[in-house]
């Protein structure tokens, strides 16, 4: 509980301590989080397996495993999830602008 109500904490009190939370790695990190909450239980604990088997220690693999992962997923990020957002904004905005063009006196 600590790890989420202490940080919730700070945040109330406008704690000069998370300042370290807008650096642009965590902001990336944070944009990419659905594509990591998606991705990250597979592929992590595959690479944990593959570290283990190898005879590795785990704090090293797991850092290196949460590493590739979180590559991934800004991957994903940046060239799934924005491209995609772009086209179906415009589709439904062309739909939109449409209807609105039919239907004037429907203006929001």
């Amino acid at each position: 509980y600590a790890m989420v109500v202490l940080p919730f904490l700070l945040f109330l009190a406008r704690s000069p301590l998370l300042g370290v939370l807008r650096l642009p790695v965590f902001i990336t990190i944070g944009f990419a989080s659905y594509p990591l909450y998606l991705f990250h239980e597979l592929p992590g604990m595959a690479g944990m397996k593959i570290g283990a088997e190898l005879g590795m220690p785990p704090i090293p693999v797991a850092l290196v495993t949460m590493g590739i992962v979180i590559l991934i997923a800004i991957a994903v990020h940046r060239f799934v999830e924005i491209p995609s957002k772009r086209v179906i904004t415009r589709w439904w905005k062309r739909r939109f602008d449409a209807r609105e063009a039919r239907t004037p006196w429907l203006r929001f």
